[in-house]
């Protein structure tokens, strides 16, 4: 937890709290794109006024749950200060197997699966900012030093959050372990290595 987080007013934090478990509540009764300002204010027991005051719409909201509940489970399992190592990046893609499998059957059945996709957005997001954090602390310069860190964290983040999805919608026919290994072996070997 930051400083800035730890001087956060207590009833600001219960706030935001109240708002987001009501937020999750609501979600296991109906679509997010269902779901208004007013149901998630009146489930808080919050007025809309305060709400706007934290959040600009709902989809805030979203976004500030998925990234501090998958930051949190991250925090968990990799220390402070870590670096891009393949230890790290096989407990990163094991925690989004935990986490996006989660959402498959957590909300109400959607033919849009709105929700899904922005909660999925967020775990890329807080994903690459993982790997580019780990980047900068890394001892080891890169090996293609043209290829800016940026990029690097791109690309595994969508590689991760891609199979990790695929996976997860599509019965998870392989372990989330075997899944883990296939992603690594991609990512450190390229999909060179796979082709004819």
């Amino acid at each position: 937890m930051s400083a800035s987080q730890e001087k956060v007013d207590p009833r600001v934090k219960r706030t935001h709290q109240l708002l987001q478990k009501a937020l999750i509540e609501l979600l296991k009764e109906k679509e997010f794109r269902k779901i208004t300002v007013q149901d998630i204010t009146e489930r808080a027991g919050v007025n809309r006024a305060t709400f706007y005051d934290r959040y600009e719409d709902k989809f805030a909201l979203l976004n500030a749950w998925i990234k501090e509940d998958f930051q949190a489970r991250l925090d968990a399992k990799i220390s402070p200060g870590a670096r891009l190592t393949l230890d790290n990046l096989r407990l990163l893609i094991l925690t989004a197997c935990d986490y996006l499998k989660g959402f498959i059957g957590h909300c109400a059945p959607s033919t849009h699966h709105d929700e899904q996709m922005i909660m999925v957005l967020q775990v890329q997001r807080t994903i690459h900012e993982t790997i580019l954090k780990w980047s900068a602390h890394s001892a080891n310069p890169p090996r293609q030093a043209h290829v800016p860190p940026e990029m690097v964290a791109t690309v595994m983040s969508m590689a991760i959050v891609g199979s990790v999805m695929e996976w997860a919608m599509n019965g998870r026919k392989v372990s989330a372990e075997q899944l883990t290994d296939q992603i690594l072996f991609l990512l450190t070997s390229g999909p060179a290595a796979s082709l004819i």
